[in-house]
């Protein structure tokens, strides 16, 4: 049963509907009573540093500090509790099992962990080494220092005005090892002098100690190794390749002295030397996760320390797993859902996708850098990698090869077909930034638009009108808009850092600082939704299928029930006691919202639910979704409401100056049910209302919704 207001006069028809049941809120409409927020990972981060120690003892630091004590099963974070300085740069362990951090001063702890002191040096540090007496080294930019006394007094051992690079001791603290540039110097009287005893073309990296007491220098094409505790140096190569060469210095020993070397650059290898360095061969290969350092972990596995997390390899199997339990600090750059319960986010070492609207993740096509991905619809997905334009089979574990694209690097894609792509990209030559569109599955690719100007955005409206934001240097940003696929195209001057998304209802969205605004007739003319301030700027913003607003913003998620009119924080610094930076949002099947940035993705679970078992009818707590529709509307508007028992219910509608245009219910009595009240654009003396924007205030007992209803040209 649903009954209809026209003109304050009820008649009642009788319909088969689809049911969903929306409760009011109270008088001043806000989530936070129902609303729960929900960390749905994944565990991971930017690992800068790691040391391990024995018996299963290992850290971490990416924007905090972690310890596992069951060889990286899990991992809890260590509050320092005292204000560190700087950008860390060190991790190390000490023979005493004393941890030390290296930032813009030295941190220590001698008790696993639990308690910090900090050792005043005044200097950034990049490495640290404590020889068998306890006086602690530590390279700075100002060369090698050197603390005889616990750390409470420093000298300079070395100096420099670059960075030495690492430090080695032997166990017998007899022989010292650091690196400057691409000269090696070695002490033999405690870091009192120092000697050069090898000069190469490329900077030595890591310094180890292998197990027969002599040096090992990880460099950019292999190893240098000595066999007389640093009298004299010779080169040895990894790989075949005479000109391969790698980016990372990392090396590692196992309990049997064999020495693991990471090397590579895209393409990432690990080579062991069973004889101290001397020779080496191919130990295994490494999946494109972004590995950049190797730790032997105790336990006859590995970890591998990159951007999405740590992973850990099983050394009999030569399998990887990510291993960062218990680490949330993730750096999402993207975060796509596609209301199939399927959800993507991806960061600098590749793509993560959960099966389940967050609820685990697993990385996607084991590894890789995707360029982009783009929704057809809830089964089709595409993506673009390497130039080359594919489709996901169904279970998103390989790839359907569809064609060759011609943008080196795609930043952006809208698909209309199974037919039709755009793609926004870098191009091989001048201009730079170009859009393409295809209409035949990428054989043949237009351009249709190029510019030195870096391209930010490109969305399509229903009506397939294509829009792009443009970032120009020194000049204001403009928005282009193509109503011709591309053939014609007009720019609209828009606020510089200007981002914008399509709504569900087809308008424009844009934000630019802290200051939201909304065009209904596609760029033409803007209205501002709500000025949030400058101080409060706004990275994203997304809505729900019923029209809920969300910003996410420098400090956290708004959100508005009333169409911009007002705004309340989502609290989401009560979960994790810091401010949220929201970079990306995104709803979910479930039409909650996920939000991500730099420290993980979370859930905002907007609408608990339970069953009414006699009416088998969905109850949503806590959300006004009451809805109008057509809206923009020109001719007769229909405000949608569920009354859930017999209430009094008053509808008013009203100009942006709050007065009063339209009493469409004045405390009427309405059975409970599913209720359409017909507004025909009229005031209070019949006439009609000119264009503009109006608002609607709906009051059922004692729980009240307003909304806007733009009126359009007639």
């Amino acid at each position: 049963m649903r009954s209809h207001i026209i003109n304050n006069c009820i008649t009642t028809t009788v319909r088969f509907v689809v049911i969903c049941v929306i409760i009011l809120s109270n008088s001043n409409p806000s989530i936070s009573q129902d609303h729960q927020w929900q960390y749905v990972g994944p565990d991971g981060g930017n690992i800068i540093k790691m040391a391990v120690d024995s018996n299963g003892i290992a850290y971490l630091f990416s924007d905090y500090l972690y310890k596992t004590t069951d060889y990286g099963n899990n991992w809890s974070k260590k509050e320092l509790g005292v204000s560190r300085k700087g950008y860390v740069r060190a991790l190390y362990i000490d023979h005493e099992h004393h941890v030390y951090i290296g930032a813009d001063n030295i941190y220590r702890s001698k008790d696993f962990g639990e308690t910090w002191e900090e050792l005043i040096l005044d200097a950034s540090v990049v490495s640290i080494a404590v020889n068998k007496e306890g006086h602690i080294f530590a390279a700075t930019g100002d060369g090698l220092m050197k603390s005889e006394d616990d750390g409470q007094t420093w000298t300079t051992s070395l100096e420099s005005t670059t960075f030495p690079s690492s430090i080695a001791i032997d166990m017998d603290s007899s022989y010292y090892y650091t690196a400057i540039k691409n000269i090696i110097y070695r002490s033999l009287d405690k870091g009192q002098t120092w000697d050069t005893v090898n000069m190469s073309n490329s900077n030595p990296g890591e310094i180890i100690i292998a197990e027969n007491g002599n040096p090992v220098a990880a460099n950019f094409y292999g190893c240098r190794v000595s066999t007389d505790r640093g009298e004299t140096w010779e080169y040895t190569q990894l790989s075949n390749e005479s000109k391969a060469s790698s980016v990372f210095n990392s090396l590692t020993v196992d309990y049997d002295g064999n020495i693991y070397r990471l090397f590579g650059n895209k393409n990432r290898e690990i080579f062991i030397s069973k004889n101290h360095g001397l020779n080496w061969e191919l130990y295994t290969t490494v999946p494109d996760f972004g590995i950049r350092g190797i730790y032997f972990s105790g336990l006859n596995d590995f970890f591998g320390t990159s951007i999405l997390g740590v992973f850990r390899m099983d050394g009999n199997q030569f399998n990887w797993q990510l291993s960062s339990n218990g680490i949330q600090e993730l750096d999402i750059l993207d975060l796509l859902s596609n209301g199939n319960m399927e959800s993507f986010i991806s960061n600098n070492s590749g793509w993560l996708y959960s099966r389940n609207d967050g609820e685990n993740w697993e990385i996607l096509l084991n590894g890789g850098i995707i360029d982009e991905i783009a929704f057809l619809n809830e089964k089709k997905i595409y993506a673009v990698i390497d130039s080359k334009l594919y489709m996901f089979n169904e279970i998103r574990d390989s790839l359907i090869f569809i064609n060759n694209t011609p943008a080196i690097l795609t930043t952006e894609m809208v698909i209309q077909n199974d037919s039709t792509f755009i793609l926004n990209g870098y191009s091989s030559s001048y201009p730079k930034f170009r859009i393409y569109r295809t209409s035949d599955s990428g054989k043949t690719w237009n351009n249709i638009w190029e510019s030195n100007s870096y391209i930010e955005n490109l969305s399509v409206n229903s009506e397939w009108d294509i829009f792009a934001s443009v970032n120009v240097r020194d000049e204001p940003d403009f928005l282009l808009r193509s109503k011709d696929e591309g053939e014609k195209w007009d720019s609209i001057e828009i606020n510089s850092g200007s981002d914008f998304v399509i709504s569900g209802k087809d308008d424009l969205i844009l934000w630019s600082s802290g200051n939201l605004l909304q065009s209904i007739d596609k760029g033409d003319s803007w209205d501002t939704i709500y000025d949030f301030g400058a101080n409060q700027r706004i990275n994203s913003f997304t809505e729900s299928s019923s029209g809920m607003m969300f910003v996410g913003t420098i400090s956290g998620v708004q959100y508005s029930e009333d169409d911009g009119i007002s705004w309340t924080f989502a609290d989401l610094y009560e979960v994790v006691q810091r401010y949220f930076d929201i970079e990306n949002m995104a709803m979910t099947s479930n039409n909650d919202l996920l939000v991500s940035s730099f420290q993980g993705t979370y859930k905002l679970i907007l609408n608990p639910t339970s069953v009414d078992p006699e009416n088998h009818l969905l109850i949503h707590s806590g959300l006004n979704q009451i809805q109008v529709f057509p809206n923009p509307v020109k001719d007769l508007a229909t405000i949608q409401l569920y009354v859930p028992q017999p209430s009094n219910v008053t509808i008013n509608i009203y100009n942006l100056n709050g007065q009063l245009i339209r009493a469409l219910a004045n405390n009427q009595k309405f059975a409970d049910g599913l209720h359409d009240v017909l507004w025909n654009l009229t005031d209070e003396s019949g006439l009609l209302v000119p264009s503009g924007v109006y608002v609607s205030h709906v009051i059922i007992g004692d729980k009240t919704k307003s909304f806007k209803i733009i009126v359009q040209d007639r």
